[in-house]
């Protein structure tokens, strides 16, 4: 579970930034889920879309 800190409207997406402990992460969200900054949300990873960056770099770590 996870901490909305912030909701960027994308269209028909939202980048929402999640911290769950220690760990940022920018999710993809459906518009419809209506999500709000102070949401506790749960998060289901489909590895088939992940991408992941180098924190320093901003660098993918899978098209290096």
């Amino acid at each position: 579970m996870g901490v909305v800190e912030v909701v960027e409207p994308l269209g028909r997406e939202d980048l929402v930034g999640v911290n769950v402990g220690d760990v940022e992460m920018r999710v993809l969200v459906d518009k419809t889920r209506r999500v709000r900054v102070g949401d506790n949300i749960n998060l289901t990873v489909d590895t088939a879309k992940i991408q992941l960056f180098d924190p320093e770099t901003e660098q993918s770590l899978l098209w290096a």
